[in-house]
């Protein structure tokens, strides 16, 4: 993942809001000072976090104002410090009574040379640590000591975070990302999704799949035609797998050779895929079927689509005696090119269209 660096902050208090009464956040009057161990902290929080972020956009009609001050902010009508505290008012506003104190960050960052405003909710924990004291004999002893403020330790998660990059200083490119560690899978809070951000996801699971599906052939196209057909194979048992999500880096350094991995990656990013996305194959059932064609001895074959009738054909060979073909999976239009195979009794080879024979 591009490096992540994070140049400015501002933290508000946004308090439990009691039912029947409005309150206001504590705003903070300046900018956080960050020396580098801080940043460096908190920027690998974020990237943990961004890692499984789901894409969002701008409602056609939000009730919100955070687009047009998200906007204003990458546009220059706004500084950071600003925009940080009309951002906290409105989280104020729209958290219910069950929702407890807690801290809203928002910092200007930069991530693969294009400028972030990040906006993340963290909640207020307590801790205790031990310090080394001398006691009035002399002796060295341990204090503890209780700590009510914290907000986020090493092995905390961050809990909401939302990142807009600078092309939403254009409504008509507003997009941005969002993470949700406090609901179960892959769900959002409607409260923060809607309400706060005034945005809504940006593509449904199905789309992504496709999406991703489509990427992983365009990326492997200058590979050699067996590192291609182990990358179709790989993606056919990934997606028809039981895992709900796909772990994009995970699958190219499992089945993308070492020099392919960054530039399979960056296809990928550029059909806006997240790094992590559940999937829903609904869209895609055709392609996934149609690759494989099963024989009477129980061997299965697997080839690219394309390949299908084109430079695959079963045919008769009195030399080679292996299986003949028992089924083709349905649905497949690469297929309706071989409209049916020849019925040769138990004799049938599979050869390349060059001539170029091989069980």
């Amino acid at each position: 993942m591009p490096d992540f660096e994070l140049r400015e902050l501002a933290i508000h208090v946004v308090l439990k809001q009691p039912r029947g009464l409005h309150i206001e956040p504590r705003l903070s009057e300046a900018l956080t000072p960050l020396d580098r161990e801080a940043s460096r902290f908190l920027e690998a929080k974020f990237t943990q976090a961004i890692e499984e972020a789901n894409d969002i956009v701008r409602m056609d009609d939000p009730q919100s104002p955070l687009p047009e001050l998200i906007q204003g902010y990458h546009s220059g009508g706004r500084n950071l410090l600003e925009t940080s505290q009309l951002i906290a008012e409105r989280l104020q506003m729209v958290q219910s009574g069950s929702t407890s104190d807690g801290l809203l960050l928002v910092g200007h960052a930069s991530q693969d040379r294009r400028d972030l405003l990040v906006v993340a909710k963290m909640e207020h924990e307590s801790g205790a640590r031990a310090e080394p004291r001398t006691d009035g004999d002399g002796k060295s002893v341990y204090r503890i000591e209780v700590l009510n403020d914290l907000f986020l330790t090493s092995k905390t998660r961050v809990f909401k975070v939302a990142l807009f990059d600078d092309r939403c200083a254009d409504p008509e490119t507003f997009r941005g990302r969002l993470t949700d560690s406090q609901v179960p899978g892959r769900a959002l809070a409607d409260y923060f999704l809607h309400d706060f951000l005034g945005c809504e996801r940006a593509r449904k699971a199905e789309v992504l799949t496709q999406s991703f599906f489509k990427a992983v052939a365009r990326a492997t196209r200058g590979l050699g035609i067996s590192e291609r057909a182990r990358v179709h194979v790989a993606v056919i048992t990934e997606l028809s797998s039981n895992a709900q999500q796909v772990r994009v880096r995970e699958f190219a350094a499992s089945h993308l050779p070492v020099d392919a991995r960054e530039d399979f990656l960056e296809v990928v990013r550029q059909a806006n895929v997240p790094s992590v996305f559940t999937k829903d194959t609904a869209l895609i059932e055709g392609e996934l079927n149609s690759i494989q064609v099963d024989f009477e001895n129980g061997s299965i074959l697997y080839s690219l689509p394309e390949a299908i009738g084109e430079t695959v054909l079963i045919a008769e060979d009195q030399t080679s005696v292996v299986s003949r073909p028992s089924s083709v999976a349905s649905g497949g239009k690469r297929l309706s090119q071989v409209q049916r195979f020849p019925d040769v009794g138990r004799e049938a080879i599979v050869r390349r269209a060059d001539g170029n024979q091989g069980e």
